[in-house]
């Protein structure tokens, strides 16, 4: 049994009350027929679309892209190949605001002539929170930088690479919080996290591990300027606050180095930690090397 025409009632009939936006084109891309679910998700009427290209209403203009539209792509295409297709792209609203969806075409024909038949939905709201749990898994609450799990992850996908590992610990931070409280000492997280983004805006990942304990990781070709840089950012640590607990800020860095790509995750993380516990118990505000990943 050959599939309905849009002229067909019966047809008109059910894809009219479908929550889905249900559009047929013919075989140039031409709107010949665009249920009430289309006018919700895209704001336009079937009058003010009949007889338009389908691209011009729903394809945001592309100047920089040198490749075409998803959407193009399938129409110039003429979904050549049998089945439905499934594409998910941004698209442009009648209001000049744009969303995305989710949209699946097919070839259909009723033994007369071929049409192209577009079955979407609205799918911003999907993507909005699936974005924001992607967000919330990564990102430190506080902080808004990485999270330890984040942190983990860009280190095992750049462990082959040359790279440098440092962990960061703020020195008696405990007395600050007992001092002045918790919500300066949040606010002194929040700040160490924004002085580490701006001093080092080529890093791999910058996160929060825990506590006042942070971690930087670095392309690194060769270690001398790793270690200049961050005693550099040890020496300026305490210009970063602006309220009067400035004096008591401090911080301890542990470095690690992969400079020959034959270290695993495990040895770099025992490492730099190895190597920061050794900066807190001779002193303090140093910067120190892990000993058994001492770089050539």
């Amino acid at each position: 049994m050959n599939p309905p025409s849009p002229s067909d009632g019966l047809f008109k009939s059910i894809v009219a009350g479908s929550f889905d936006a249900i559009i047929v084109l013919d075989r140039q891309g031409k709107i010949l027929f665009w249920n009430e679910a289309a006018h919700q998700v895209f704001g336009y009427r079937q009058a003010d679309v009949a007889d338009k290209s389908v691209l011009n209403k729903l394809v945001p203009p592309e100047p920089h892209e040198e490749s075409p539209h998803p959407l193009q792509q399938l129409l110039e295409q003429r979904v050549a190949a049998p089945g439905w297709h499934h594409l998910e792209f941004e698209t442009c609203r009648a209001d000049g605001t744009t969303t995305w969806i989710d949209l699946r075409a097919c070839l259909m024909s009723d033994g007369s002539q071929e049409r192209i038949v577009l079955v979407s939905r609205d799918v911003d709201e999907t993507k909005r929170r699936n974005q924001e749990l992607k967000l919330a898994a990564t990102t430190d609450f506080l902080s808004g930088i990485s999270n330890r799990r984040e942190f983990q992850r860009v280190l095992e996908s750049n462990i082959g690479e040359n790279i440098c590992l440092a962990i960061l610990d703020v020195d008696h931070f405990k007395s600050i919080n007992d001092q002045f409280g918790h919500a300066v000492g949040d606010q002194a997280i929040r700040t160490v996290a924004e002085s580490l983004v701006q001093f080092f805006p080529t890093a791999l990942c910058v996160a929060r591990l825990g506590g006042e304990e942070f971690g930087v990781l670095m392309e690194a070709d060769e270690a001398d300027t790793m270690i200049q840089q961050f005693d550099r950012y040890r020496r300026q640590f305490g210009n970063t606050f602006d309220y009067n607990i400035a004096s008591k800020f401090t911080v301890s860095i542990g470095l690690a180095f992969n400079l020959n790509s034959t270290t695993n995750v495990r040895d770099l993380l025992t490492g730099a930690d190895h190597a920061l516990y050794e900066s807190k118990k001779n002193g303090r505000n140093r910067v120190t090397l892990a000993t058994s990943l001492k770089p050539n």
